[in-house]
């Protein structure tokens, strides 16, 4: 319980946040993190390196977790955007 406060603080006194949301499934710690950065206003990101695809009809081909969708702000698909991104 203390580190998960401790990781919980750390995540949230950041400039920002950004998490690896690659698959088969996102880890339900990134969608709580960038739930908690849009209710603190920090700039979130997902890095996907690779395609992976919804098995829903109709949904967008890189997201699994619809909190992760509508909540970051940009989708980095390399070391050097995420780099990029983070030096900001």
């Amino acid at each position: 319980m203390e580190t998960a406060c401790a990781d919980w603080a750390s995540a949230l006194s950041a400039e920002r946040v950004l998490v690896d949301a690659s698959g088969p499934e996102t880890p339900p710690g990134a969608a709580l993190l960038i739930g908690g950065a849009c209710a603190t206003r920090l700039p979130a990101a997902a890095y996907l390196p690779r395609s992976t695809s919804t098995h829903a009809t109709g949904r967008e081909p890189n997201h699994r977790n619809l909190m992760i969708q509508y909540g970051i702000d940009q989708t980095l698909r390399t070391e050097q955007e995420a780099a990029a991104w983070l030096n900001g």
